[in-house]
């Protein structure tokens, strides 16, 4: 029930996300539209959800802070896709992708369950049928158990082993200002949702560090570089900051740009989730950040500089891409999902 058949899953990286979405228009959108749909059949209850996990993981502390974010929505978003796709003629999709939406975000968040219980009233509230109600809120509650379920011992709570900084070039090591310890290094062993197993399709080793590319990263790299265009500087700091969050953001427009129904909706966010989560178990190689990568030249008579506390260009709030006041944003060059040896 809670997994995506594999041969229909866009196997991509993060940066994959919002195109894999965009592509899924293609197959779940405009088909759904034909005819009348019933009035229950309101796709904005999925976004609506998934607003609600983005302001809970983007909240300080309530995200544990060794699990990374990508799990929970594809707990979530799972859920909500089976609760619906289960739904007749005789049981409501919203109210099930909203049960299922509310119960797993209850379990992942107990500190805001009043929210979600207020959030759910409203959306069972908006369905007229009382029987169809009822029978979506069933669907619902049996859909999230399940997923919780079969990922309670999915690895994901492990303790993550410490990794020592590297002392080589282009081993990682922490990076200026705050010098934190690598994030997330058990993920490479927490169970996939959709691949068939943590090593399928993972990138090839990054490039042999180089003089040039060690230079290459220092002239652009610096927040006051003459040499970086305008588009690389905005690149910049739009990776910088939890790239997950701005690919569901984008998921959220695509949805309600195009009225998808409780079901298409359902189906895309699952799928970005999906290739998102599994995205972390794919990167397993300890590699520098881009900062202490330039503190550490590959050998100190290749490449001269002046000055190597070079500051990097910081992520800007924006509408689309926003952080916790309080959070610090990821390494920009560091894998966010695991830093853990090979396996």
């Amino acid at each position: 029930m809670t997994g995506i058949r594999r041969r229909s899953l866009i196997v991509a990286g993060a940066a994959g996300g919002a195109a894999a979405a965009a592509a899924l228009l293609t197959t779940t959108g405009a088909p759904a539209f034909a005819g009348a749909r019933r009035p229950d059949d309101d796709g904005a209850v999925v976004p609506g959800w998934n607003a609600e996990q983005l302001a809970a993981v983007r909240t300080p502390g309530a995200q544990p802070a060794t699990v990374h974010p990508t799990r929970s929505f594809a707990l979530m978003h799972l859920a909500m896709r089976d609760a619906a796709l289960v739904c007749g003629r005789r049981a409501s999709p919203a109210a099930a992708a909203a049960r299922a939406a509310h119960d797993v975000l209850a379990a992942l968040f107990p500190a805001r369950a009043a929210r979600f219980a207020e959030r759910l009233a409203r959306d069972l509230a908006a369905v007229p049928d009382a029987g169809a109600r009822d029978r979506g809120v069933h669907n619902g509650q049996t859909a999230a158990a399940v997923v919780l379920h079969v990922r309670a011992d999915d690895g994901a709570g492990a303790t993550p082993p410490a990794i020592p900084p590297g002392t080589r070039p282009g081993e990682w090591r922490p990076a200026a200002p705050a010098f934190t310890p690598a994030v997330f290094t058990h993920w490479a062993h927490v169970r996939p949702f959709g691949l068939a197993r943590a090593s399928q399709c993972r990138p090839a080793p990054y490039p042999r560090l180089s003089a040039a590319l060690y230079d290459e990263v220092r002239v652009l790299g610096r927040d006051t570089a003459t040499a970086r265009t305008a588009d690389q500087t905005e690149q910049a700091r739009f990776w910088a900051a939890p790239i997950w969050n701005s690919w569901f953001e984008i998921a959220q427009g695509l949805t309600t740009g195009h009225h998808l129904g409780v079901v298409p909706a359902a189906h895309l966010f699952a799928r970005l989730a999906v290739v998102l989560a599994d995205t972390g178990s794919r990167s397993t190689t300890r590699s520098t950040t881009s900062g202490s990568g330039v503190r550490s030249p590959p050998s100190a008579s290749s490449v001269t500089h002046s000055g190597c506390r070079w500051p990097r260009p910081r992520p800007t709030p924006r509408t689309s891409v926003r952080t916790a006041p309080s959070a610090r944003p990821p390494q920009p060059c560091l894998p966010r999902h695991s830093v853990s040896t090979r396996h």
